[in-house]
């Protein structure tokens, strides 16, 4: 090799090397955050009484503390999930700033923070605003976020967008009962399938007297039933259009009784099912809510003496000992003792071919 050519060689080596270190450089200019100049205002979640999330072309969702409990203002009236709003504030209140994503207006739509796009979501307390604040996309292990008014975008740790991004149904209270099913001495159940008493002697449940024997009688489907019907949670909820002839809930399909230790009793009754076909109308004695629950819990209600029979050995599948009984009926079943909503999640997972097979 000549000098010329060994000099044309270096220096294409050089040029190579140049264009690395230049794009390594604006690769990292690139996906670097800046440090924040703006920050978020410090909110103490025992402040907030008020909070108002809006998702992209829906309703405002607007939720108020009242004495010690949140409710829901609007787009409907009724009694909000503890749990569910607590989530909410709690995420806001712990809000950790990582850096500025973006300066300019133009990049809010790339990270879902124009109004086409963003949750935005106000937290007051009284009537003094704590934030005003727009949620964006996850991107990198963290979510965009916004002030209103300011076309800065920053990054939060953590993704969190699904905290807000939830329906109306998702901040409502949805607890049809909730009590110590220990606190429950009797259950009656009635369809057309049947009528059944129950009744707790000690801690065993036996059938109550002059009811017709149920043929290998099992008190631990009893304590089943017991646990489900008084920790039962709807899936959704009824609509005022929808009156007795859609609900049925005016001719019953089936009804429970359950009596507690105080002698009080609440009455839970299954209608129609809903038009979708997966739930049940339903509504407890103590409220004038019209709930839908899940055909499983609608059809425990609405049992028939098998329901409460020990199972048969020679019709368990081969291998199955020692297995909780399925139900559900979705791919691959259910274990029974699963919470319905939850249930229903699984078996929606399962159907999109998310869930375990």
């Amino acid at each position: 090799m000549n000098k010329s050519r060994l000099l044309i060689a270096i220096l294409v080596l050089a040029g190579l090397l140049v264009a690395v270190v230049m794009t390594t450089r604006s690769h990292k200019s690139e996906t670097t955050l800046a440090k924040p100049k703006t920050t978020l205002p410090v909110i103490k979640k025992e402040e907030v009484t008020s909070l108002e999330i809006t998702r992209p072309k829906q309703p405002p969702i607007v939720l108020q503390k009242q004495a010690d409990k949140w409710r829901l203002t609007a787009p409907v009236a009724a009694e909000a999930g503890k749990t569910e709003v607590e989530s909410a504030i709690d995420k806001l209140a712990q809000l950790e700033i990582t850096g500025v994503a973006a300066t300019k207006k133009e990049n809010h739509k790339r990270l879902e923070l124009d109004d086409e796009h963003a949750i935005r979501v106000k937290a007051k307390a009284g009537d003094k605003q704590l934030v005003d604040l727009h949620v964006g996309a996850a991107k990198s292990g963290g979510t965009m976020v916004r002030l209103e008014g300011d076309d800065t975008v920053l990054a939060a740790k953590g993704s969190f967008r699904y905290v807000f991004d939830q329906d109306v149904k998702d901040f409502r209270n949805r607890d049809v009962t909730d009590f110590d099913a220990k606190e429950l001495t009797g259950i009656a159940v009635s369809s057309a399938k049947g009528s059944f008493k129950f009744v707790r002697e000690g801690e065993a449940w036996v059938q109550a007297k002059g009811d017709k024997p149920i043929p290998k009688f099992d008190p631990t489907k009893v304590e089943r039933l017991a646990d489900a019907l008084s920790s039962l949670r709807a899936v959704d909820f009824g609509t005022p259009a929808e009156g007795d002839n859609e609900t049925g809930l005016a001719s019953p399909l089936g009804k429970a009784v359950l009596t507690k230790k105080d002698g009080s009793t609440l009455e839970l009754v299954v209608g129609k099912q809903h038009k979708d076909g997966s739930e049940h109308f339903a509504r407890a004695s103590t409220s004038d809510v019209v709930y839908r629950i899940t055909n499983f819990s609608a059809e425990r209600i609405m049992a028939d003496a098998k329901a409460f029979e020990k199972p048969d050995p020679k019709a368990e599948p081969e291998g199955a000992t020692g297995m909780p009984p399925m139900a559900g009926g979705g791919p691959g079943g259910m274990p029974e003792g699963l919470p319905p909503e939850l249930m229903k999640q699984l078996q929606e997972m399962q159907a999109k071919g998310h869930g375990p097979h």
